[in-house]
């Protein structure tokens, strides 16, 4: 990932860290799992849970592979940087981020 945040405009593209950490996650039961992510003082912090469970049994003696889930990205605070962007199609806005 790479940004650039503004502080040298002719700089180009720079790396952005991009940090994983591991955290406390919820086993509900039934295969449902949650975890919390609170606001952080600044910014945003973003998050999502990674699952993996192992093969179970085999298929003529070969070790049938286990599952690899993860949920979509949460993202918080669940606000953007900036207002909208209004009209959209006008000059000075003509894209738009989902």
């Amino acid at each position: 990932m790479e940004a650039n945040p503004g502080e040298f405009p002719d700089a180009g593209p720079m790396p952005h860290p991009c940090v994983y950490r591991e955290g406390a996650v919820t086993d509900l039961g039934n295969g449902e799992f949650t975890a919390k992510m609170f606001k952080p003082p600044t910014g945003w912090t973003a998050f999502f849970i990674d699952v993996q469970f192992d093969g179970y049994g085999s298929f003529n003696r070969v070790p049938l592979p286990g599952c690899h889930f993860t949920s979509e990205v949460a993202i918080v605070p669940d606000t953007m940087p900036f207002g909208a962007c209004a009209p959209f199609g006008s000059a000075h806005c003509t894209r738009r981020l989902v």
